[in-house]
């Protein structure tokens, strides 16, 4: 190495070019941190991929000897038995298999002829084409209104 005198103009000009020039900024520290977290995180991914895979491979193998240690399947023994389908019997059209509601209830269901317990009742006595009968429940003259008065807490009409 030359001491700064015996420098020739070329190597003074390279000297002074280096002097100029100042160390380029590193990473900051929160960016230093943030790197150290993350491959802390990925040391911990890759210890439980390193543990599920271990223990995926000890279950196929319990699996596979379990298996193979069981054998082949008993044969059926005895005779085979085959079930041939019967048609049901016919059902007598006055019978019901369900007593009507009222009876126990107490109440009558004629007062309210689009009740569900009258279309149940109907239905059962007299068939599902007795469905066309039946009439729709009338429409409700007070439409429905929300269980939570939203209205009333924001300063509005009560209707």
């Amino acid at each position: 190495m030359n001491p700064t005198g015996n420098l020739n103009n070329n190597e003074r000009d390279i000297e002074r070019l280096l002097a100029a020039l100042s160390p380029a900024a590193g990473p900051s520290r929160e960016d230093v941190l943030f790197e150290a977290g993350v491959r802390a995180g990925r040391r911990r991914v890759h210890a439980w991929q390193g543990l599920s895979g271990v223990l995926t491979v000890a279950l196929v193998t319990a699996l596979v000897v379990s298996a193979s240690m069981r054998g082949p399947a008993p044969a059926p023994q005895g005779s085979v038995v085959q079930f041939v389908p019967v048609a049901a019997p016919a059902k007598a059209p006055d019978a019901s298999p369900v007593e009507p509601v009222s009876t126990f209830v107490g109440a009558t269901l004629e007062s309210n002829p689009s009740s569900y317990l009258n279309a149940r009742n109907v239905v059962l006595k007299d068939g599902l084409d007795a469905l066309s009968r039946l009439q729709p429940p009338p429409p409700s003259a007070k439409p429905a209104r929300a269980a939570f008065p939203t209205r009333k807490m924001l300063g509005g009409d009560e209707s």
